[in-house]
C-alpha cells in the first residue's frame, strides 16, 4: 500500500491502524494546542478574569458577586467552579486572578 497526500490515501491508513476517536486525541499533539474541551474552557476563565478587573465598576461588581456567592446559581460562578476543578485551580486564587490561563501544552511524549 502506498502513501498517497492526495485522494484521502493517507487518511485511509490512518483510519484502517487506528481505532475510532484516535484522530481528537492526537491533533492537539501535532499541533501543540489543548484539546477543545480543555480550550473553551480556558477561554471561559479568561472572560471571567476579564469581568473580574474590569474597568467598569458594574461588570466588576456583577461578575464578583456570581463568582463568590452565586457560584452554582449564576452561569458565571458555576463556569468559575467548573473551570478550578479542570484545571486544579484554588477557587480564591482563581478570584485573585492569580492563576496562569496562558495555553500551555499538558502532553509529554
Amino acid at each position: 500500500m502506498s502513501l498517497q497526500l492526495h485522494g484521502g490515501g493517507l487518511f485511509d491508513v490512518f483510519r484502517a491502524c487506528l481505532p475510532s476517536g484516535t484522530h481528537c486525541n492526537l491533533l492537539p499533539l501535532l499541533n501543540e494546542s489543548l484539546p477543545v474541551s480543555l480550550d473553551v474552557c480556558k477561554r471561559s476563565a479568561r472572560f471571567i478574569l476579564s469581568c473580574l478587573t474590569s474597568k467598569s465598576k458594574v461588570v466588576r461588581s456583577v461578575a464578583s458577586f456570581s463568582v463568590l456567592f452565586g457560584r452554582h446559581e449564576s452561569i458565571i460562578g458555576s463556569n468559575a467552579i467548573c473551570c478550578c476543578s479542570q484545571f486544579n485551580w484554588n477557587f480564591s486564587d482563581f478570584f485573585l486572578s492569580t492563576v496562569d490561563t496562558r495555553n500551555k501544552v499538558l502532553y509529554k511524549l
